[in-house]
């Protein structure tokens, strides 16, 4: 049986949510309460050594990279398809996975600690996320968690390096869906997932800049991805209805 280990439906965690939901797979969900640093936790540092989030265990193999696991699970559960059939397709999935997920993901990080998860926590929270973190063994959890608590604390030029980031990826993606419904190739596939699962809350986050009149065709796309049965379905799984990410009121 399957089991995926993960997080509110977000970034990495949205990638294989969404991606077992869109192929009907049955799995076993584990729920991780990464700010209770339960993916710290001596049983789960067993599966996985560097208290990764997500993980996927199929056939009692573990895989701790979500990038590849996408991957994987296309290969492995090929109905439906969700990704090119031809080495050129496979070839434009890859790259976009090289161009997006890393300044996606550490900007997301960055933006969405410092203008909605930290403005959210009382200085009670606060003070017990940074105890726990202490407590944690030097490397590699506590240097991992030291990150996230300096990405927290930014300076508005590392913000605004982060949106310049977003901006970039922004204007790549309408591009290519000036050309195309999709990102790679003329079907929806796990490229689509990733980049979704990345892009979605920025609209939220940097409403300037990722709007109706800026970035119709990727609003649009984001529109046709959140309507979706699947998506709407993991959606659904977010800790009191609402967004992790989203700011007040949103």
């Amino acid at each position: 049986m399957l089991e995926l280990y993960h997080c509110e439906p977000l970034g990495a965690s949205a990638n294989l949510l969404i991606c077992l939901k869109e192929k009907g797979l049955t799995y076993k969900s584990h729920h991780i309460d990464i700010l209770k640093l339960e993916n710290h936790q001596p049983d789960y540092l067993k599966l996985a050594p560097q208290g990764q989030v997500p993980v996927l265990v199929d056939e009692g193999k573990v895989f701790t990279d979500a990038t590849f696991t996408l991957e994987y699970l296309v290969e492995k559960y090929p109905s439906p398809r969700l990704a090119p059939s031809d080495p050129s397709g496979w070839y434009d999935v890859q790259a976009l996975f090289n161009q997006i997920d890393m300044p996606l993901s550490a900007s997301l990080r960055l933006l969405g600690w410092n203008l909605v998860m930290l403005p959210s926590m009382s200085q009670a929270e606060k003070d017990d996320l940074r105890k726990r973190i202490a407590a944690l063994p030097p490397r590699p959890q506590q240097s991992g968690w030291a990150q996230v608590t300096s990405d927290a604390e930014a300076s508005e030029d590392q913000l605004e390096n982060a949106r310049e980031r977003v901006r970039g990826v922004a204007t790549r993606l309408e591009k290519i869906l000036g050309a195309s419904p999709w990102l790679a190739g003329s079907d929806y596939s796990i490229a689509d997932i990733d980049a979704y699962a990345q892009m979605r809350t920025m609209p939220s986050l940097m409403p300037a800049d990722i709007n109706e009149q800026k970035t119709p065709k990727l609003m649009k796309w984001l529109s046709v991805i959140e309507n979706r049965p699947a998506v709407k379905a993991v959606l659904a799984m977010r800790k009191d209805g609402k967004d992790v990410y989203a700011p007040p009121g949103v």
